[in-house]
């Protein structure tokens, strides 16, 4: 039901412009809304429950008021003994903007309603150039009243409870997405979109040989649109990086937002790829160090895997990168203003709790680094990607500023699971420190964190040792940190 959802918004964006133009934006959201709508609509005249149908559309979008307001239109337009959608369409539509224009907490409730439905069905990339203009002032009007509206409360009632505060944030992140979407249609004047053809969150996409492309050429930069196979993101400025090494094959990163299908939970994900000459062992080694990633994300609760396409000589893989209700995506962990103590351990605990999971899959991370690490609102701490986990362990093997000894080129050991648990280490004594540790004689970190619980610190310590054999495993130190967090 989504994608006819899709469907009909694409198709009167497509036949409809001349209208479009003309309407204000309460009147271009009403009609857009109308059109999402229409397969609910057609839901309630056969008798379903409307209330089944909107979930089936667009989820938890829709408030009661909607839901009533659509159930009575279908039963007014059957008790006039017709089945007509046309008709069913055109009053469902008046009895929206009717409602819209008493301007009361209800108009305000279906205002978001609606927003929210735009949101995620999508429909406006079929939008011609003078068309998305008008498009982008309207929906930067509605954006400028939800700021207004959210002042006024402010004012009328600063003790205004945190439930409707966190709303009107997720009704102004949600129409940011829609003016981000078509600031970045505007950009690009391209063909109009294909529908999608998978539901909106498909955990794998397993390997293909549909290939990836990028409008703007071949390098990667913020701002323009890359396909992967049935996908489309745009490309984000977030950790971006495009590395060409000596043997010709290049690697590139980005945060990026899925555009194509538009919504759902991994909208946002951390996309990376290799391109690389696979009749050279060099950029063989490349390709299946992405592959055996994909498989051993695969088996993993977090990262969780969004999509892996790969060719004989591009490998694409994408991996959700987690949502934060105030600020759209979770930023990267930052040892300059990291979370306060009780989270810190509690999240540095579920990290060795997923590189436990790693080691039991006989592989390690080894490239345990801030940058490729986000902050959840809870507090807690997830990896981005698996690090070097798809390559084998060599000495010399990353420039990191938490190297563990036998990853140095002169080191003795071979890299293990136990150059995780120093490098998690490493990094929680510069979280508490304000400084990584010494690489070769590190200080003890109790006597530089007067605040951090000793148990803590004597565990940060021994998993810093010279020595493999003398650090605690990553479930040993997970429940140390865990426990050290207890006593706080």
């Amino acid at each position: 039901m989504r994608r006819a959802a899709w469907d009909e918004v694409t198709r009167t964006v497509r036949e409809e412009p001349s209208l479009l133009r003309r309407l204000p934006a309460s009147g271009i959201l009403v009609l857009l809304a109308s059109s999402a709508l229409s397969p609910v609509l057609e839901a309630g005249l056969s008798g379903a429950s409307v209330t089944e149908a909107i979930a089936s559309v667009a989820g938890n979008v829709g408030s009661g008021y909607l839901t009533n307001l659509i159930t009575n239109v279908a039963a007014r337009v059957r008790g006039g003994g017709s089945s007509d959608i046309g008709e069913a369409k055109r009053l469902l539509t008046d009895e929206l903007q009717a409602a819209l224009d008493k301007g009361d907490a209800r108009a305000n409730e279906l205002n978001d309603s609606l927003i929210s439905l735009i949101r995620e069905i999508g429909g406006l990339e079929a939008a011609t150039d003078d068309l998305r203009v008008h498009l982008l002032a309207c929906f930067e009007e509605l954006h400028a009243q939800i700021r207004e509206r959210d002042a006024e409360r402010q004012q009328q009632d600063r003790r205004r409870d945190a439930a409707q505060r966190h709303h009107d944030r997720q009704v102004q992140k949600q129409l940011q997405e829609i003016l981000e979407l078509l600031r970045f249609l505007m950009r690009d004047a391209g063909d109009p979109a294909s529908p999608p053809t998978h539901p909106v969150f498909t955990p794998v996409v397993v390997p293909s040989a549909a290939g990836t492309s990028t409008r703007a050429g071949t390098a990667w930069e913020g701002g323009i649109e890359h396909t992967v196979g049935d996908r489309v993101y745009l490309l984000r400025d977030v950790l971006l990086d495009e590395r060409p090494h000596q043997d010709g094959a290049v690697f590139r990163q980005a945060q990026a937002l899925r555009t194509i299908p538009h919504g759902g939970p991994d909208r946002y994900v951390w996309l990376r790829q290799v391109r690389a000459n696979p009749d050279l062992p060099e950029g063989r080694r490349a390709l299946r160090a992405l592959d055996r990633e994909r498989r051993l994300l695969s088996r993993l609760r977090e990262p969780r895997l969004s999509q892996y396409v790969a060719d004989g000589h591009t490998a694409t893989i994408a991996v959700v990168w987690p949502v934060s209700r105030r600020n759209g995506t979770a930023k990267p962990l930052s040892p300059s203003d990291p979370p306060g103590l009780f989270s810190l351990l509690g999240g540095l605990a579920g990290l060795c709790d997923t590189l436990a999971g790693l080691h039991a899959l006989g592989a390690t991370h080894r490239l345990v680094t801030p940058d490729r690490i986000v902050v959840h609102d809870d507090g807690r701490l997830s990896f981005l990607d698996l690090g070097l986990a798809g390559h084998d362990p060599v000495a010399g093997e990353s420039t990191s500023d938490y190297l563990a000894p036998e990853q140095r080129r002169r080191g003795s050991a071979r890299p293990g699971p136990y150059t995780d648990v120093y490098q998690l280490a490493a990094l929680a004594y510069h979280l508490v420190t304000g400084h990584p540790p010494h690489p070769r004689t590190p200080l003890p970190v109790g006597g530089q964190a007067p605040g951090l619980p000793a148990p803590a610190g004597a565990a940060i310590d021994a998993a810093l040792s010279a020595g493999p054999d003398a650090r605690p495993t990553a479930p040993s130190l997970g429940a140390a940190l865990r426990a050290a967090r207890d006593q706080l």
